[in-house]
């Protein structure tokens, strides 16, 4: 799970990037996404669903201000079927205070331990692994992320974890 929250999280920084520094982002624009669950991950939706409500709460609490303004609204395409579970996350994580919010994202990327999920992700699940239902070999992890630790969703800004600069109109609200 901490790779789907990470992945919601890095679009989400990636959009707000692509704002102009002093440009006009008035108008703003809807970031539009397909639940990581869908297709060949067959993945737990209602645990991916929450992920993204994590990202976008995370997203709002670590970066979304006025200087990094560009996106103004994310749509989740979904069924009719996994609206009820999106639409039940998104109200969970809004109704978080932000304390609350932070050690639940802690709790994705870390669980109760110091080592963070991340750090076990592998390089590659091959098409092959993937055809025989084998899990990828976790054994080749392709680096760490000491910057995350201790967490605060201001680490979630860290070049490091976003694998991209983010430019300072992003950090200022971090800071």
């Amino acid at each position: 799970l901490a790779a789907v929250f990470a992945a919601y999280f890095r679009v989400l920084a990636h959009a707000g990037a692509l704002a102009p520094p002093g440009g006009d982002v008035s108008e703003g624009a809807t970031l539009g996404l397909v639940q990581i669950s869908a297709g060949v991950f067959a993945a737990d939706q209602p645990k991916c669903a929450e992920m993204f409500a994590l990202a976008v709460r995370a997203w709002s609490e670590a970066v979304a201000s006025e200087s990094s303004a560009l996106v103004r609204g994310v749509t989740m395409m979904c069924s009719e079927q996994e609206s009820a579970s999106i639409v039940a996350a998104l109200k969970a994580a809004k109704a978080m205070s932000r304390d609350e919010a932070e050690a639940a994202v802690a709790r994705v990327l870390f669980g109760e331990g110091s080592q963070c999920f991340l750090d076990r992700v592998p390089r590659a699940h091959t098409i092959g692994q993937k055809v025989k239902e084998q899990p990828p070999d976790d054994s080749d992890a392709p680096f760490a992320y000491p910057s995350l630790a201790p967490f605060s969703f201001a680490s979630l800004l860290s070049r490091e974890f976003l694998h991209f600069a983010p430019p300072a109109s992003m950090l200022a609200k971090a800071a």
